[in-house]
């Protein structure tokens, strides 16, 4: 995406058409790294919040991950253990893998750090049903977005990239994505031909 800004502006291009039709998923983050490079000056970073379901399984595993964090199980005390039970992983591998879990590299609905598991586990009702704290990624810590070497235009490495002037201005830019489903087990409907 950023070669391809570039070369477009380099080439005096003023339109942009982002086609998504074909998206199905992938990187959360690239979708906030590309919002930022078309509009790198801004202060804020698109919204994006999730939630767990907060039943008894993620609360032991939050709890665990905590006392991961703090040197305090047993595995971590006896490297017998660790290696018998981790086979070839390291601690720095736990650590990656156990992020989503980890309080010290969420931030909350308002982009503030939390003090603990308890905080971030909540729960919270909605819909009838139990959920964690609203939780943001941390583009200030590659270990809460799990992108390592990658960083969003506006931070870490991409932190001076703010001051790049907008490659497009807002009403020259078109989002086209798939068009919603009409009714359960209805055909989508038919593509508009731009003109």
């Amino acid at each position: 995406m950023r070669d391809f800004i570039r070369m477009s502006v380099a080439s005096n291009k003023t339109r942009l058409i982002l086609d998504l039709r074909g998206n199905g998923g992938g990187n959360a983050i690239l979708g906030y790294d590309s919002f930022k490079q078309l509009f790198p000056q801004t202060n804020q970073v698109p919204f994006g919040g999730t939630r767990y379901r907060a039943h008894q399984a993620l609360d032991i595993i939050g709890k665990t991950t905590s006392d991961f964090i703090e040197g305090r199980t047993y595995v971590q005390s006896n490297v017998t253990a660790f290696n018998t039970s981790l086979q070839g992983l390291s601690m720095n591998d736990i650590f990656l893998f156990t992020t989503g879990f980890n309080f010290e590299h969420q931030l909350d609905e308002n982009n503030k750090e939390l003090r603990n598991w308890e905080q971030m586990f909540g729960p919270e009702k909605a819909n009838n049903d139990n959920y964690t704290i609203t939780l943001r990624y941390n583009f200030t810590d590659e270990a809460s977005y799990t992108y390592p070497g990658f960083s969003v235009i506006g931070f870490l490495a991409n932190a001076n990239e703010t001051s790049t002037p907008q490659p497009f201005e807002a009403e020259n830019i078109v989002m086209v994505s798939r068009p919603s489903l009409q009714g359960y087990g209805s055909k989508y409907r038919e593509p508009v031909e731009l003109g």
